[in-house]
């Protein structure tokens, strides 16, 4: 199934439908009685669902039959699919969602199946389960890479894709092999997918994982999640972007203050102050001129609560602009540039997530990364914090200390504080 459609209606502990698994022979044998003549397409497909039982996941599959189609080596389709689907639900072998399509992204729904009882005394075999969760892992796309139209293209692997495939499925291994659980309580599924843009010098940040869509926001669900019953602590680089871009232009650790965003504010505790210069920086950063910059800052500015302009004290857009130009101005051609510096920003902090999960792998820790954050385990917490430290100087030869945000629950508490890794 292709990603795009999935990340456009999300599904909650679901995992994607993939056309070139490995069937089991105890799949084969069986199904070959049933009469129904695509037995490829049937066994393929039982095999996904098969995968799923252990953990009660829904299947996502698409029924979009227009556009450009997946690519499998077993020639399957999406017509094949929808059609072995609909067969299985008339069986009564299935439960099946037909999800909707919608030119708005929020009104979209996904479609996704889950086995009925008679399925699974039909398939009453725990290690059936089991090494279909395996083959389905490592059938699915670790890496991938996107085309303009946001579409998947193919890809010749090099050496590099191949090691960077190699972590992502090191990394859903230990995940999948782990109990990881919401706030209620409720399994989370955590295979992730590297995904590129146009090129594997553009984006490169891992997706897909459940933890993903769990907003931080105004709520700490986040860390109210655990892993294998244990709490968890959440890390996560401050500044990331201004401090790549400061190892990448050569300017010194001790020029940038603790927090680039709240140095430029009178009252460095107004957090909706802050959080308007954040995020203009990231425009400043990913728009190719200034006047875009400026109307999505107003944007920003406009969109603000009542409560939140009564604190707010910048101004306008425009002011904002240059508050930051003003006072970073070795910084300033890396703003509005026509390739959009932003681009090759996520990608370096791709990379430098990517070091830090393989160590986290090695050590045989669960890791959740959220972008330029992550999630493990809280006995795990100084291990992470050196490791966060360690990478970033290495990747980019930086000689100086890396503020940290650490946060975590202690005996019902939130703890949050910044540090020096």
């Amino acid at each position: 199934m292709d990603l795009q459609s999935y990340n456009e209606a999300y599904v909650r502990n679901g995992r994607l439908l993939t056309y070139d698994i490995k069937v089991s022979p105890k799949i084969s044998s069986r199904s070959k009685w049933w009469k129904y003549k695509d037995k490829t397409c049937l066994n393929v497909v039982l095999a996904n669902i098969l995968a799923c039982v252990r953990k009660g996941n829904r299947l996502v599959y698409s029924r979009r039959v227009g556009g450009k189609q997946p690519k499998s080596r077993k020639g399957i389709t999406v017509r094949r699919v929808i059609r072995a689907m609909d067969y299985l639900e008339r069986e009564g072998m299935i439960v099946n969602f037909i999800g909707t399509g919608h030119r708005v992204p929020e009104l979209r729904s996904i479609s996704w199946v889950l086995p009925t009882p008679a399925l699974l005394d039909f398939w009453s075999d725990e290690e059936l389960y089991q090494e279909s969760e395996v083959n389905h892992l490592e059938s699915i796309e670790a890496i991938e890479l996107r085309g303009k139209d946001k579409e998947p293209i193919e890809y010749k692997h090099t050496e590099d894709t191949r090691i960077m495939e190699k972590t992502v499925r090191a990394l859903n291994k230990l995940n999948e092999n782990s109990n990881i659980k919401d706030k209620d309580g409720k399994t989370l599924t955590n295979i992730y997918c590297r995904i590129f843009n146009e090129s594997f010098k553009y984006g490169g940040r891992f997706y897909r994982a459940d933890i993903l869509s769990i907003k931080n926001r105004g709520t700490e669900d986040r860390l109210r999640i655990t892993i294998n019953d244990q709490p968890v602590c959440e890390l996560d680089y401050s500044n990331l972007h201004f401090r790549i871009a400061a190892a990448l232009e050569g300017i010194f650790p001790e020029d940038l203050p603790l927090d680039v965003y709240s140095d430029l504010l009178e009252d460095e505790s107004n957090k909706v102050d802050r959080n308007i210069i954040k995020v203009a920086v990231n425009i400043m950063f990913n728009t190719n001129n200034r006047g875009s910059a400026e109307r999505a800052v107003r944007g920003l500015i406009n969109n603000l609560s009542e409560s939140d302009k009564e604190k707010y004290t910048l101004g306008s857009a425009k002011s904002v602009l240059s508050l930051v130009e003003a006072r970073y101005p070795e910084f300033v051609h890396l703003f509005y540039d026509e390739d959009m510096f932003g681009m090759t920003l996520q990608n370096e902090d791709s990379h430098l997530a990517n070091d830090i999960i393989s160590k986290m792998v090695e050590n045989n820790i669960p890791c959740l990364p959220v972008h330029d954050s992550f999630i493990v385990p809280l006995d795990n917490l100084d291990l992470l914090l050196d490791t966060m430290g360690d990478k970033f100087r290495d990747r980019f030869d930086w000689d100086g200390t890396v503020p940290v945000g650490v946060k975590f629950f202690d005996s019902g508490e939130l703890v949050d504080y910044r540090i020096e890794a």
